[in-house]
């Protein structure tokens, strides 16, 4: 996939201008819509405040920190969005983005440098549902997927911070008023970001910066919030044993059961006092939020799918769990057990199996480490990094498409998993478990799996969790796992532990 063009120089209006009129050109030449992404460099930025300032003004935005990679991104506003339904929507919305690019521009301010991460220039943001077809009920506003290229990107990557303005230039498009506009949005940009410049002096001063500073009480007080499982838990213990049982029958080796908790709030949730809770919390995990209209889908979730990026894919295999321990002894303890326990290691070992068989046709020197353990704030799992080389012409989404879903979150065989999912869950997935992530212009980007998530709505919050059922399967110990893994929302949200 062939990047944009990429111009470089000051950003002055009359350059610009310069630009934008040979977008107009293209688009009159081609007869489709032409893009310019103007970058420039910018003052750091609290990514928090960003997305709430974007939130605030009415516009869709989509939040999306990884710690741990020291990134950050924030989209507000769109331009330019493809929305792709059924089997194929991974390929659809990799199609549509490959014949915008082809006409693309990128125009660099003078002092934006590459990044060795996400860089300056086009960016989709956004996701997709768990199972074509699953965006049902709550989540009919979000669809099968959906990636949005914002009016304005927020981006930061190893130290280095950035903002880009996107423009979609038609035949009819007048270079001058474009080229304003884009100088516009880059200063209204700047001004969302301003009240991070106070807590970079303030952390200077010696007090701690606002974006890693996590509320005493995130969200609403645990007192105002009231909680009910969806299904009830007497339905899913009951679908639990249906499903083992299929299992032991040979039906299939594994399915992935999900249930829901709904919490309800008078006077609704704290998004952003939720994600200061979840980057405070949950610094190795991806932190997103994508806010739609009034919604708002919301996670801390420690599981990649794919990381691409010149070529080189990174997939994170991760199946089999147990709670964190009291003292470094019994952590140590409930480690060695977890790697030894039969049951997990053969759930890790379906889904590894599933991974590399998934790339092998797509990708060469596929290679798995040494199962070894990722432990979180409050779970830790069965982890195997895998490692390969991406073909030519296999974009990040591609990638996706073949991998996702994994064993870990679907179960195996995939197709006949999916079936019993559907016949025995009684739930509307959406884009839980589902491929969050971004793309540039180039095919490179990350998608991570959508779990520790919670769908907000007002005054409701639809929070969800899911299990590996093996054969021999205990429906209870299942469902204090599902309860131990919707801790960091339930906390994050104000409804406790």
């Amino acid at each position: 996939m062939a990047a944009p063009l990429m111009v470089t120089g000051r950003a002055s209006r009359r350059w610009l201008e310069e630009q934008f009129n040979g977008a107009a050109e293209r688009a009159r030449r081609t007869g489709r819509p032409a893009l310019v992404s103007v970058s420039e460099a910018a003052e750091p930025f609290d990514p928090v405040v960003v997305y709430e300032s974007a939130r605030a003004r009415g516009l869709d935005a989509m939040f999306w920190h990884v710690p741990w990679q020291d990134v950050a991104l924030v989209g507000a506003g769109s331009v330019w969005a493809v929305t792709a339904a059924g089997s194929g929507r991974f390929e659809q919305a990799s199609r549509a983005w490959r014949a915008l690019m082809e006409h693309a521009v990128h125009v660099v301010a003078e002092g934006v440098s590459e990044q060795g991460g996400p860089e300056p220039g086009p960016v989709l943001l956004g996701g997709f549902a768990f199972d074509a077809g699953s965006a049902t009920g709550p989540w009919e506003g979000f669809g099968d997927g959906r990636l949005t290229l914002p009016r304005v990107l927020y981006g930061a990557s190893a130290g280095r911070t950035w903002m880009t303005v996107n423009t979609l230039v038609t035949a009819e498009t007048d270079p001058a008023r474009a080229a304003g506009a884009a100088l516009e949005a880059l200063e209204e940009a700047r001004a969302w970001a301003e009240p991070a410049v106070a807590a970079t002096a303030a952390a200077a001063a010696g007090a701690a910066p606002a974006a890693v500073v996590a509320p005493a009480a995130a969200g609403t007080p645990a007192c105002r919030v009231a909680a009910e499982d969806v299904p009830p838990k007497d339905e899913w213990l009951a679908a639990v044993r249906e499903v083992a049982a299929a299992i032991r029958g040979g039906a299939l080796e594994k399915a992935v059961l999900a249930r829901s908790t709904r919490l309800t709030a008078a006077g609704g949730f704290d998004i952003g006092a939720a994600l200061r809770y979840l980057q405070a919390h949950y610094p190795e995990c991806y932190v997103f939020a994508v806010g739609r209209g009034h919604e708002c889908f919301i996670g801390a979730t420690p599981e990649r799918i794919v990381h691409k990026r010149d070529g080189v894919v990174q997939v994170a295999c991760m199946a089999g769990s147990i709670g964190r321990g009291a003292t470094p002894g019994e952590d140590e303890r409930l480690g060695r057990w977890l790697l030894s326990d039969p049951k997990n290691m053969e759930e890790h070992r379906v889904v590894l199996r599933s991974i590399l068989q998934a790339l092998a046709p797509v990708c060469t020197d596929v290679r798995a480490a040494e199962t070894g353990l990722r432990k979180l704030a409050n779970v830790q799992h069965l982890y195997t990094p895998v490692t390969a080389r991406a073909g030519r012409d296999a974009d990040v989404l591609a990638l996706v498409a073949r991998v996702h879903p994994t064993p870990a979150i679907g179960g195996w065989p995939t197709a006949d998993a999916l079936k019993l999912i559907r016949e025995k869950e009684n739930l509307d997935r959406g884009w839980y478990a589902g491929p969050i992530g971004w793309m540039d212009g180039a095919g490179d980007g990350e998608f991570a799996v959508g779990l520790r998530s919670a769908l907000v709505q007002g005054e409701t919050a639809l929070l969800f969790a899911g299990c590996g059922i093996m054969g021999d399967s205990d429906p209870e110990s299942e469902y204090e796992e599902s309860v131990l893994k919707m801790r960091p929302m339930r906390a994050a949200l104000g409804a406790g532990r």
